[in-house]
C-alpha cells in the first residue's frame, strides 16, 4: 500500500491591531493543538509577515 503525503498552504490576512489576539488563539488548545492531534498529521510550519505598517499576514504550511 502506497501512502501519499499532502501539503496545505494558507495565507490569512489579519485585521489591523488583531495580530496578538490571533496568535494567542493559534497557541491555545483550540488552535494548532487540535490540528496536531489529528490522525495523519506530520508537521506544520507557521510565520507572520508584514506587508505594510500594521498589516500582517499569517502563513501556514502543513504536511499530512
Amino acid at each position: 500500500m502506497k501512502i501519499m503525503t499532502a501539503l496545505l498552504y494558507a495565507e490569512l490576512k489579519l485585521k489591523s491591531g488583531k495580530k496578538d489576539e490571533f496568535l494567542d488563539l493559534m497557541r491555545s488548545p483550540e488552535g494548532l493543538q487540535i490540528t496536531k492531534s489529528k490522525l495523519g498529521f506530520i508537521s506544520a510550519e507557521t510565520c507572520v509577515s508584514t506587508v505594510e505598517s500594521d498589516q500582517y499576514t499569517f502563513h501556514i504550511l502543513e504536511k499530512c
